[in-house]
């Protein structure tokens, strides 16, 4: 099984848009699929929402909650994916066509699937074997635990772990090694996968010193699992997920692939990924540039853009900096970025460029929170006074400007705005400095709204 095409509507988080894994309807999906972007643009939202659908379509777990993947503003949403069956999936579906798409839908009732019954079986059946293909997720966020698994190994206690962000999804992995000991094909299989992805690292089993399981790094000592390098420790966690699942005919989501290895080898240990089992399907979302590169049998990356305009502000679970990226605990939180620019005019006199956004409610207007805004700043500052108000249209979209000016500790200083709403958002651009700098402000703000692209 593979998914040849997927398509977002009306998707919290995402742009409406339809991602092509293969070259055309007639020919076969990419082995290799990679969706790109700067940080915090909705690459692991991609990822993610895949998994929703599939949940819908043919579930592993409970349903996904709707509401957490309806864009504001929006009923409903709509994921679609077209998937490409093998002829042994088709014969145990009844016969269905090589192609078939999938409708999942999330509305104010719940979510509902449109999908031919034979299909939806073949997408919610779980064993580990090579028979049945199937969906497998690994995070951003992911490390081999200090103890084993309170659940155990079989099928039925890992599959509700595997499509969804589990702390413990890789809970298995210490006592996988311990039971490698006295199951040769399990410890052939597990063999072979880590040289495919660290053809320096061996494992040596149990030993006196080790009873958990030993490695030799570089011919090194022995070492334990917890004394591997980053780059190690990420071979042994993908090399015990294909020898437990058996990843055969299965669709593998990887999140940031170049997160645990040198970004320059990204590309290498992602194609080392991709054969790690017979007809597997690699999806991964990565900003890294090596992981990019696409040779025969990836899909074209897919990019996403910039997401400071993104039409909903509502957090995945990875936020991303520039210079880092953290794990949000579970808590309904929303983005209210600002971005803040600092300048000097010619005056030396200085100048600060301020984008604010928030999520509109269904209610709002752009007027209602213009006024409220201003009436706000009425009470809040010292002498602020509105100087003009006018609707207008600009980059393309209904906007209010205005100019105010207020006190400030020393000085009278003076404040150039104007008001989106757009995808969803109120986006306040403000130019502010000395009321001396009402002309420098005038100019900066005219400017930048004059090149103002909205992200489509």
């Amino acid at each position: 099984m593979k998914i040849s095409r997927v398509t977002f509507l009306g998707v919290r988080g995402l742009p409406d848009l339809t991602w092509e894994l293969s070259k055309s309807h007639v020919d076969a999906p990419h082995d290799v699929a990679v969706v790109t972007g700067p940080p915090g643009s909705g690459k692991t939202r991609v990822l993610e929402a895949i998994l929703a659908a599939k949940e819908v379509l043919g579930p592993y777990g409970p349903p996904p909650d709707p509401q957490a993947w309806i864009r504001p503003g929006e009923r409903a949403a709509k994921i679609e994916l077209t998937f490409a069956l093998d002829e042994d999936e088709r014969r145990r579906a009844g016969n269905a066509p090589a192609s078939v798409k999938g409708e999942a839908m999330f509305g104010a009732p719940g979510v509902r699937a449109e999908i031919d019954e034979g299909v939806a079986d073949v997408l919610s059946h779980y064993e580990h074997g090579a028979r049945a293909g199937k969906f497998e997720y690994v995070p951003a966020v992911r490390a081999i635990p200090m103890h084993g698994a309170p659940q155990g190994l079989s099928a039925i206690e890992q599959q509700s772990h595997r499509v969804v962000r589990d702390p413990d999804k890789f809970a298995f992995v210490p006592r996988l090694l311990i039971e490698l000991a006295h199951d040769d094909v399990r410890r052939a299989r597990f063999d072979a996968a880590l040289a495919k992805l660290c053809p320096s690292l061996a494992f040596l089993g149990r030993t006196p010193a080790h009873p958990l399981g030993a490695f030799q790094s570089r011919g090194g000592a022995p070492i334990s699992t917890h004394e591997l390098a980053t780059s190690e420790a990420e071979a042994v966690l993908f090399a015990a997920t294909e020898t437990l699942l058996h990843l055969d005919r299965s669709i593998l989501l990887v999140d940031r692939p170049e997160a645990a290895t040198d970004e320059r080898h990204a590309d290498t240990f992602l194609a080392g990924v991709a054969t790690l089992a017979g007809g597997l399907q690699v999806i991964c979302a990565s900003g890294s540039p090596p992981a990019q590169r696409r040779p025969r049998r990836r899909a074209r990356p897919r990019r996403l853009r910039d997401p400071a305009m993104a039409n909903d502000m509502t957090m995945p679970r990875t936020f991303y900096m520039n210079e880092a990226a953290f794990e949000l605990p579970e808590l309904p939180f929303t983005d209210r970025t600002v971005t803040s620019l600092d300048a000097t005019t010619a005056s030396g006199e200085d100048i600060g460029l301020r984008v604010h956004r928030s999520p509109l409610a269904a209610t709002d207007t752009l007027r209602g929170v213009v006024t409220a805004h201003v009436d706000e700043a009425t009470r809040s500052l010292p002498s602020y006074g509105l100087l003009w108000q006018r609707d207008a249209e600009l980059a393309g979209v209904p906007a209010i400007e205005l100019a105010a000016r207020w006190r400030g500790e020393s000085s009278m200083l003076y404040s150039r705005q104007a008001h989106f709403a757009v995808q969803g958002l109120w986006v306040l651009v403000s130019v502010n400095g000395a009321l001396g700098e009402m002309a420098a402000c005038d100019a900066c703000l005219e400017h930048v709204v004059a090149t103002l692209r909205w992200a489509r």
